[in-house]
């Protein structure tokens, strides 16, 4: 079996985060930016080192409005059905298109797509805005799952404003990809890991003096921790250097392998053994 599932594997631009992708234009660079991330053949191209689930790239043009965010979710479920390292889809959904969003997530979840991710910095909307609840409830209705970004110093996907949502719809799982970047943000999760329960968080941005491993295990024991690149770093580098750390730390083979891939695979309904 693959040695992990990497959740947050999104198309970027290493000289430029902050890229506009052009979902139809752009097909040569995003396929080459996710080349440069993905999980790499043991033996070949059908035994990967470890799998992933694509997501879409956090910035991109918007200019033909919806006809270009379904570009961005074609253009993500056509490489996820290509390519074998690929566990799961996650699509993308524009609030601001309010009469298009909830029909865009059926679509989604009818093709097979696992979740949505959502970016208030990037989609000009506060996170726990009355909107996002309505579509974060409808998404779990249809079976996908729900995964906010967040960044430091960002107004409208401050991890506070995800939490407080969370809390709006304590039956809802969500994924927060980006929590571990910077200390103060690592803090606030160790501080927050009963209140609320729903939320689970990801790697992305973690580096190795945020003060994150001091808490991994907590996280860990309460099967709240997934691995999760958000595209910052190969995911089969960024795997080594997170299960070393665990080790490291002491934890347990059976608590890493939850964090590396197992607790992902149950929040996602994705078979152990799927290659």
């Amino acid at each position: 079996m693959p040695g992990y599932l990497d959740v947050s594997l999104r198309f970027v631009d290493p000289l430029d985060d902050f890229r506009l992708f052009d979902a139809v234009a752009d097909q040569r660079a995003l396929v080459e930016a996710y080349t440069r991330l993905a999980p790499r053949g043991l033996g070949g191209p059908g035994e990967p080192a470890g799998q992933c689930v694509l997501a879409p790239p956090t910035y991109y043009q918007t200019a033909a409005g919806v006809e270009a965010m379904r570009a961005v979710n074609d253009f993500v479920l056509g490489q996820a059905r290509a390519r074998p390292e690929i566990a799961a889809a996650f699509g993308v959904v524009e609030p601001k298109y309010e009469g298009h969003a909830e029909p865009e997530l059926e679509r989604l979840a009818a093709q097979g797509v696992k979740g949505v991710v959502w970016s208030g910095r990037a989609q000009g909307v506060f996170v726990n805005d009355a909107l996002m609840l309505s579509l974060c409830a409808k998404a779990h209705d249809l079976g996908l799952l729900s995964m906010y970004l967040t960044a430091p110093y960002s107004s409208n996907e401050a991890l506070w404003r995800i939490l407080a949502l969370a809390r709006r719809c304590p039956d809802v799982p969500v994924i927060v990809s980006g929590a571990m970047q910077g200390y103060d943000n690592a803090q606030h999760v160790a501080s927050m890991l009963d209140d609320p329960g729903n939320v689970y968080f990801d790697t992305a941005s973690w580096s190795g003096s945020s003060g994150f491993i001091q808490f991994a295990g907590r996280l860990a024991e309460k099967e709240r921790l997934v691995f999760g690149t958000g595209g910052s770093a190969p995911a089969d580098q960024a795997a080594g250097k997170l299960r070393g750390a665990l080790a490291a730390a002491g934890l347990s083979e059976g608590r890493i392998e939850g964090v590396m891939h197992r607790t992902a695979r149950k929040l996602l309904g994705l078979a152990e053994n799927r290659a």
